[in-house]
């Protein structure tokens, strides 16, 4: 079939290595599928991932992340937006019942199509998870 014919396309390939106290991952996917407006227009969208697990304790992992996207629109260029995002978590066993974990990410897109714009964004969280079912009473 043609890639006009109305399907949606979708591919994803991921590599991991493990090691004693963590892993590496990097991906690629790419997925084209029809625009849902008036124009006959395919949208690409293409992402490359890096990822860094460690366990630093029993209880305590680190995790770095980064990904690199591109979406665009063909055959004209409507949609042309590249973007990037790097992240680190800490993620901690306080309690067999509660995980905090502490992380920042930055975001920064940029646009070179007629729709979409540059931004950026930073942002840091903590976040506490509590599992009901490990709770003794």
């Amino acid at each position: 079939p043609e890639l006009g014919d109305k399907y949606n396309w979708l591919a994803n390939a991921r590599l991991k290595k493990n090691y004693r106290d963590g892993s590496a991952t990097i991906g690629y996917s790419r997925s084209i599928t029809n625009s849902s407006g008036l124009t006959d227009q395919l949208n690409v969208n293409e992402n490359y991932i890096a990822l860094l697990d460690y366990s630093a304790t029993r209880f305590t992992d680190i995790a770095l992340n980064a990904t690199y996207s591109k979406n665009r629109t063909i055959p004209s260029s409507t949609l042309d937006l590249k973007s990037y995002s790097v992240g680190l978590t800490c993620t901690v066993r306080l309690y067999r019942w509660l995980d905090m974990e502490v992380g920042a990410n930055h975001f920064r897109q940029s646009s070179a199509g007629t729709v979409g714009g540059d931004f950026i964004r930073d942002q840091a969280f903590i976040k506490f998870t509590a599992s009901l079912n490990d709770i003794k009473l």
